[in-house]
């Protein structure tokens, strides 16, 4: 037997407790789930197969396996055990502060089976997970707000070192985590309304714990922002994430790769919110710029966009180099933006670099370079260089060919492209602009 393995189960279960809670919060996803394990085990021993302390343990372990793995499976196993204990022990609580240990407990394994719920796709049974952990959670929040603290005290269900663990901060915090997981539920729904109010509880209940500087907010913040843009509401959206901006400014520097992140949002969103702006909601992403189609811009408008693009590139290329696949994305987004506002030599010549960068890095078969080709070839068309689109179209087209199959939606669509090509037997600036299809729309 080792030397740390030696002494009572007692002594070694308080050490393994402090062990894990540090592994834990250092995000050592193997060691804090070995740790959490010998919890389980060691509480089993001390406590037996009902108690409040090896439902507790279940809990940790199942959250640690969710947040630090993303082990949706073993977490969902180690949650519904931990709650299935604790329907156990609620029917011999007697005292008010078992009550409130065991109720922070429940609602929080409830909340973890609902979150590893969705990431299977089991949305339903999500759904009443996290209405039954949004439920005891408010109540276990009323019942911590009342009282002026927990005291110790010994029926069988806990000890006074973990009724002191439940307090009002760790309250706020598991109840965030609800609202969150609600919100993300609700994306998966596509019930954006509620997605947006979810995620408005979850900003209005952290700034009001944590202050409204507080670097948490900047993940809610864009978020937010994200269900603002699927409701249209561009305005509350550009608001969100000038706010992310700001704190993230403040807390990581005005060179950070957060900042450059908010900035490509922004900008996205700053185009949505202009009279002409278009976008698929079941194609993706909002905030992202490839689902953004526009037919023109005010001046002030296109100047704050390029700003935000340009400073994105930048921050990215001094922070990740040039070649990396970030900064490609973000001299890409300034390509897309070039061709939305009609600026195509621009669009073509800095699309050029992007191509070269994009086979360096990833490799001249592979689908990143035939997206890269792809738009390329979007530039070229509407700068009316037919010839160098068609060739470029073609280059995505047998790497989309060979990668992903004939049949996939990526090959069938750049071979439509060149379909239209053919039917209208363009050549290079013979055709009048008019009678030139909108090739940003199509490719």
């Amino acid at each position: 037997m080792q030397d740390n393995d030696r002494g009572t189960p007692e002594q070694l279960r308080a050490d393994a407790l402090i062990q894990a809670a540090q592994a834990t919060l250092k995000k050592d996803g193997d060691t804090a789930i070995q740790l959490w394990v010998k919890c389980c085990a060691l509480s089993r021993i001390i406590f037996g197969d009902a108690h409040v302390e090896l439902a507790r343990c279940h809990i940790e372990l199942a959250s640690v396996y969710l947040e630090l793995k993303g082990y949706w499976e073993q977490s969902l196993s180690h949650a519904v055990k931990g709650r299935d204990i604790l329907l156990l022990v609620e029917k011999h609580v007697t005292s008010h502060d078992a009550q409130l240990l065991t109720l922070y407990y429940h609602s929080w394994a409830c909340c973890t089976i609902g979150r590893a719920q969705t990431m299977h796709d089991q949305l339903k049974e999500a759904a009443a997970s996290l209405r039954d952990a949004e439920l005891m959670g408010s109540e276990c929040s009323k019942m911590v707000h009342s009282d002026s603290g927990p005291s110790p005290q010994a029926d069988g269900s806990g000890d006074s070192t973990h009724l002191h663990f439940v307090t009002m901060v760790n309250v706020a915090r598991l109840e965030e985590d609800i609202f969150l997981a609600l919100a993300r539920l609700s994306f998966k729904l596509n019930n954006y309304e509620s997605a947006r109010s979810y995620f408005t509880k979850a900003v209005d209940h952290h700034i009001s714990h944590n202050g409204n500087s507080s670097e948490g907010l900047i993940v809610l913040l864009q978020e937010l922002a994200r269900a603002e843009g699927y409701c249209r509401n561009y305005s509350a959206a550009a608001k969100a994430l000038s706010t992310a901006l700001d704190i993230s400014r403040s807390t990581h520097g005005e060179e950070s790769e957060g900042v450059a992140h908010i900035c490509r949002a922004l900008a996205s969103i700053r185009l949505m919110a202009t009279k002409d702006a278009l976008t698929s909601l079941e194609d993706g992403d909002v905030t992202s710029f490839t689902h953004v189609t526009i037919s023109e811009l005010s001046t002030e408008d296109a100047a704050e966009v390029e700003r935000l693009l340009r400073r994105a590139e930048g921050i990215m290329c001094t922070l990740l180099g040039e070649e990396h696949c970030e900064a490609i994305e973000c001299k890409e987004d300034l390509v897309r933006f070039f061709l939305l506002a009609s600026r195509y030599e621009e669009a073509v010549s800095m699309q050029r670099g992007a191509v070269k960068l994009k086979k360096k890095t990833f490799g001249t078969r592979s689908r990143e370079a035939a997206y890269s080709y792809k738009l390329l070839g979007t530039a070229c068309m509407s700068a009316g260089m037919v010839q160098e689109s068609r060739r470029c179209l073609e280059k995505a087209m047998n790497i989309y060919s060979s990668v992903l199959g004939e049949n996939h939606k990526e090959t069938v669509c750049v071979m439509r492209s060149l379909d239209l090509i053919a039917s209208f037997g363009f050549s290079d600036h013979q055709d009048p602009l008019h009678r030139r299809p909108l090739f940003r729309t199509v490719v």
